[in-house]
């Protein structure tokens, strides 16, 4: 029986792992997201004074 489920510590271990990697994710999708943001603005500024 405990050899077909994996120990709890490889689980609990299994679940740290995880919600490092996601806070990972987050902060750099985060920061892309603010870096494109910022691209998107300044492009639109150059549109704007190409318009004038």
């Amino acid at each position: 029986m405990n050899s077909s489920s994996p120990p709890l510590i490889i689980l609990i271990a299994w679940l740290f792992m995880l919600a490092a990697w996601s806070t990972l994710l987050e902060r750099r999708v985060l920061s892309f997201w603010q870096v494109t943001k910022h691209i998107q603005l300044s492009l639109n500024n150059l549109d704007g004074e190409c318009n004038d």
